[in-house]
């Protein structure tokens, strides 16, 4: 670089140099809204989708699915961490936020003060869950292997880095029963943070109208309304792929099952909820990738109902007792559909019959 005085750079390099990373930047951009555009066509998880529900007695529900995050740091698959590093200099802080404030109050917690209850024992053996893994155990992921231009060793990483989030997503029971969002936050970049935010102040703002809730962020069941044993079962598949700009994309479906007993009238039973969505990720040197870029999730529960007149949309619909639920029209099932089942494709109508044997 050629210099003023031999020592220091020129006044025209300095120009180029910032010249180069104004565009630099800009094409960063215009690849990041590219990749957004390409998940809303690919997944329809943009913000305008319509809430997929499920009818009375036996019918689940397939919550609004929605995604993409607002910006998306280009790095190439071998960039190095330094340059890495200094990218990450200009994102702002990542943000750990507490639960919206109707979700501070918490279900009778164990010594733990997790939101699960000791006395509380699983029963899964009436259920099709009885022989799923336990916990983390379910998130099971292929071999890694090379993809496109990601090395094996990134791939794993992308793996490990996505089964993290999952675990938070539909294990963490203070995520669960107690309506915590940061640790969910804590798995992921801070873009992705600050646009999921972006997507419940909106929501909010519009009374509904666009926007998300946070029950497109996490399962997280009211607190308050069930008593939880701290086991639960899962099952589910990833896939990875290239996205968009070359980005890193693992797709997922996973199905947890959960044993709960209403507070109040009720008869515990087993719940399960499913969660479709994506991650992606871009290189971070040889053998690592990014932080976690996601959006909105699709999520589906046995617990709830057809057209029903839920009044706690940040949470998981899951009604202790079904059958009481006010709707607000007669339910029609358009199809029938196993949710518990990671390979089976949704019914494209609004309500669907259940078949996968949770009751």
């Amino acid at each position: 670089m050629a210099s003023d005085d031999g020592g220091r750079p020129s006044r025209a390099s300095m120009r180029e140099v910032k010249r180069e990373y104004k565009q630099r930047r800009k094409a960063e951009k215009a690849r990041a809204e590219e990749a957004q555009v390409y998940r809303a066509k690919e997944t329809r998880r943009d913000s305008t989708s319509r809430r997929w529900v499920a009818p009375v007695a036996g019918l689940t529900a397939l919550a609004v699915v929605a995604g993409g995050t607002a910006f998306a740091l280009k790095l190439g698959p071998f960039a190095s961490s330094a340059t890495a590093s200094a990218a990450s200099a200009d994102r702002p802080a990542a943000a750990a936020t507490s639960a919206s404030p109707s979700a501070t109050a918490s279900a009778s917690a164990t010594a733990a003060n997790d939101g699960t209850d000791p006395s509380v024992h699983a029963a899964f053996e009436d259920s099709p869950a009885r022989s799923w893994p336990k916990g983390a155990a379910g998130f099971a992921v292929p071999k890694a292997s090379s993809v496109g231009i990601y090395r094996p060793q990134q791939v794993a990483d992308a793996y490990s880095k996505t089964r993290a989030y999952l675990r938070e997503v539909l294990l963490d029971p203070h995520v669960l029963y107690q309506g915590a969002l940061a640790p969910v936050y804590a798995t992921m970049d801070a873009y992705s943070v600050t646009w999921i935010k972006g997507q419940r102040a909106l929501w909010a703002k519009t009374h509904g109208k666009k926007g998300s809730p946070s029950s497109a962020v996490a399962v997280r069941f009211r607190p308050g309304d069930w008593r939880a044993a701290a086991d639960t079962r899962v099952r589910g598949k990833v896939k990875a792929s290239i996205g968009p700009s070359g980005v890193l994309r693992i797709d997922f479906t996973y199905v947890a099952a959960y044993w709960l007993v209403p507070r109040g009238d009720g008869e515990a039973r087993t719940i399960a909820v499913r969660v479709e969505g994506e991650a992606q990720f871009y290189g971070n040197g040889p053998q690592r990738v990014t932080r976690l870029y996601g959006g909105l999730l699709g999520i589906s529960s046995t617990a709830a109902v057809c057209n029903s007149k839920w009044k706690w949309p940040d949470f998981t619909e899951a009604w202790r007792d079904p059958q009481s639920a006010p709707v607000s029209s007669l339910p029609v099932a358009d199809g029938s559909w196993d949710m518990s089942d990671p390979d089976a494709t949704p019914p494209p109508g609004r309500c669907f019959q259940d078949t996968s044997g949770f009751r």
